[in-house]
């Protein structure tokens, strides 16, 4: 009741006043952090997203192409490499006869 009849009257209580001061002051200091949480936050994204802007760049740049038709010549060189392997092996062991020997296990 004596509040209210101070406010009425405009009688200010100074001790109140200073409380809710210190109060807002506080709070100001816990929002400040978190805005310097948050541009902490903020800067990590920022670098993260020109990483990645690299990273797209350099994966956009890449023919697909030209990658697909360097991998079939590649793969049709190393298969005329076998297959010469094979014809000189084939060739070296003409006439040769193999015999394999099975013996049951113990």
């Amino acid at each position: 009741m004596k509040k209210l009849i101070q406010k009425w009257l405009g009688i200010v209580d100074y001790d109140d006043n200073i409380a809710s001061l210190l109060g807002l002051r506080a709070r100001i200091e816990d929002l400040e952090s978190k805005c310097d949480d948050l541009k902490y936050d903020f800067e990590g994204l920022e670098y993260t997203v020109s990483e990645l802007e690299c990273r797209i760049d350099e994966v956009e740049s890449i023919d697909i192409e030209n990658l697909k038709d360097d991998l079939k010549s590649e793969t049709d060189s190393l298969k005329e490499e076998v297959n010469e392997v094979l014809s000189n092996f084939e060739s070296m062991t003409e006439g040769y006869t193999v015999s394999v020997k099975l013996n049951p296990p113990s």
